[in-house]
């Protein structure tokens, strides 16, 4: 006896997934040029309508083809997503460096994001924890067309990484393998036996941490720099990574900053949120009561 096998679910939920496909548009391989001549690549979703909708967009570490699913939601109920590549990761060209290069990326992100066709000049940025940090700091930027960004459990350099109370900690390690090279290495990140005994070989061994990714095989260029630069010696000179309230003052839009009272339990973002939050009151104030 022969069985027919669909795949995909039943035939009622393909049927159903076919038809919300019909309203959304994919691109995949967008180029985004940056000032410095380097490329971006972005996998765009568009709802198909044809009129210019709002563009929001994730700029990640962690390959675009992660967030297919938040993107498609978008698509569906009316927005361009874009989902970016940061540089030296996915498709993007030029060399990954931790938190150095994502502001001005993010500007340029929401400039070119603002001018194109299918947009109409309101941009929004979306994501979590990397893709929180990257918000702040395009933030800090003041691009014109960035309308609202949507923080959670954001990271803040010398504040929970790459140390915490000056003190530097080997998941550093664990986290730069997952983010080596151009793809995921999800399987390899996640594999936490590995990880503590290589940790615990590092402690038992007596050996200095600056070996530790000799200890775990992955020779780092990126883990000596974290060790090394003299930016990491105090979270005071780390201005540059966040926005000031002199920085908010040339944004136009401080009464659309979005973000969650439950973003999980990262130092970092107790640094964020509130001096946005007094900047956005105080100025709210003043407005109010004759305050200049």
């Amino acid at each position: 006896m022969w069985h027919t096998v669909q795949f995909g679910g039943s035939a009622e939920a393909v049927a159903k997934s076919a038809e919300v496909q019909k309203n959304v548009d994919f691109s995949w391989g967008v180029k985004i040029p940056m000032r410095d001549g380097i490329h971006l690549n972005a996998t765009l979703y568009k709802p198909k309508s044809g009129e210019p909708t709002p563009a929001i967009f994730t700029l990640t570490p962690y390959i675009a083809d992660s967030y297919h699913e938040r993107a498609f939601y978008f698509a569906r109920h009316g927005y361009a997503f874009a989902l970016v590549d940061c540089r030296g990761r996915g498709n993007s060209e030029g060399e990954f460096e931790a938190f150095i290069h994502e502001g001005r990326d993010g500007y340029d992100i929401v400039e070119w994001l603002a001018a194109q066709p299918w947009c109409n000049a309101s941009v929004t940025m979306w994501g979590g924890s990397y893709a929180g940090f990257d918000q702040w700091v395009a933030l800090k930027e003041a691009p014109p067309h960035l309308r609202t960004i949507v923080p959670a459990a954001s990271a803040h350099a010398a504040v929970d990484f790459p140390f915490y109370k000056n003190i530097f900690f080997p998941y550093e390690m664990q986290w730069l393998t997952l983010t080596s090279g151009v793809t995921g290495n999800a399987n390899l990140f996640g594999e936490e036996a590995f990880w503590i005994e290589k940790f615990r070989e590092l402690y038992l061994d007596h050996r200095p941490f600056k070996e530790l990714d000799q200890v775990a095989g992955n020779i780092s260029n990126n883990f000596q720099k974290l060790l090394q630069t003299r930016r990491w010696l105090s979270w005071r000179g780390f201005g540059w990574f966040g926005p000031y309230r002199v920085d908010l003052a040339r944004w136009h839009h401080q009464e659309d900053l979005v973000g969650s009272r439950r973003e999980g339990g990262r130092p970092g973002r107790h640094e964020h949120r509130p001096g946005v939050l007094r900047h956005v009151l105080l100025r709210q104030c003043g407005s109010r009561h004759g305050v200049g």
